[in-house]
């Protein structure tokens, strides 16, 4: 590369002075050097972009694994399988970044190329996708599942409820969410698949941590039993748009300047297949971090988001939202609100 720029600041120069001595002489000293310096400026441009290029090119300093995988999909950049293997390469070196790209490649050779090959390799290689977008996700974040890997971990579990990643981090997920309920189910049929000595350790810990949990969170039930219901009407309009990622999400916040205390989410077709389209909200639905230290106080004006996310992401600036204050009043009948 030191020797390509070397040769590459001979050319300009040479170009400067070629145009000062081969450009007509009708052309003024002060013009042929405004053509000099635009000339100049070209060839530093095209020396930037190509070095950026090699760098992004050079393999040395990843490992070996990393470089394969790398070589494998240029050779085949359609190749489901390639970028898959990539991704996990990147994420044993802890390049988390690189791994969630890899993954997000195959994610959209999925739904737009397709995979091309059978129906039980598919199933394989779409969970390695959506477990390794989501624990990519996680390990960037230090360990916070937010939404978005949450919901690759829930897919995962509708494709196969038993798989091992997908169990686990499940469980993250829950016990983060002060479901600690349905992380101890996960986490016990995690254990119960008999893993290695050192995972099963781990899982166990994870487990006994719950338990001062469960019996203060069954405490808290007893003193902060509450459940909010009500009717979602979802408008044709909106009904037309939904896709296999569709999700809604319901929340409440005590104070709009605030994270909400309570949230969750369901599948648009989930959520289709509900008689009478109830939505419950209860103490239960806490977020991790909120959980512990504060409760609505509903002696206080609250208020309900109701969020139409066509593509499932929450954060999405072209979601459909619906705010609704709320008191104490709302807990004692079942009211209607409608996304349009």
């Amino acid at each position: 590369m030191n020797s390509f720029l070397i040769s590459a600041a001979i050319i300009s120069l040479l170009s400067v002075g070629l145009i000062f001595f081969l450009v007509p002489k009708k052309i003024t000293s002060q013009n042929k050097l405004l053509i000099g310096l635009l000339a100049l400026i070209s060839i530093t441009l095209l020396i930037v972009k190509v070095a950026n290029f090699s760098a992004l090119e050079r393999d040395t300093t990843f490992s070996e694994d990393v470089a394969t995988q790398l070589l494998k999909v240029r050779q085949s950049p359609n190749d489901i399988v390639a970028w898959n293997d990539l991704g996990r390469a990147y994420l044993l070196e802890q390049e988390y970044v690189n791994a969630y790209m890899a993954f997000s490649q195959s994610e959209q050779l999925d739904s737009y190329v397709g995979l091309g090959i059978n129906e039980k390799q598919a199933r394989s290689e779409r969970l390695k996708w959506l477990t390794g977008l989501a624990e990519a996700r996680v390990l960037a974040q230090d360990g916070n599942i937010d939404d978005q890997a949450n919901e690759f971990i829930q897919r995962s579990l509708k494709i196969d409820e038993e798989h091992p990643k997908a169990l686990w981090y499940g469980g993250l997920a829950a016990a983060q969410r002060a479901n600690y309920e349905q992380a101890q189910e996960l986490w016990n049929r995690l254990l119960s698949q008999n893993p290695p000595e050192p995972l099963k350790g781990v899982i166990q810990k994870r487990l006994n941590s719950l338990t001062p949990l469960l019996n203060s969170h069954s405490f808290n039930a007893e003193s902060d039993n509450w459940a909010l219901r009500f009717k979602l009407m979802i408008s044709e309009a909106l009904l037309s748009t939904q896709t296999e990622q569709s999700k809604i999400y319901a929340s409440i916040r005590q104070n709009t300047q605030s994270p909400p205390v309570i949230a969750k989410s369901y599948d648009v077709q989930q959520w289709l297949s509900q008689n009478e389209n109830i939505l419950t909200l209860t103490s239960s639905d806490k977020i991790m971090g909120m959980a512990m230290r504060q409760s609505l106080d509903w002696e206080k004006p609250s208020t309900l988001y109701i969020i139409w996310a066509q593509d499932g992401k929450v954060l999405n600036p072209n979601n459909v939202r619906l705010e609704i204050e709320i008191t104490k009043q709302n807990l004692d009948r079942v009211f209607e609100y409608t996304l349009e």
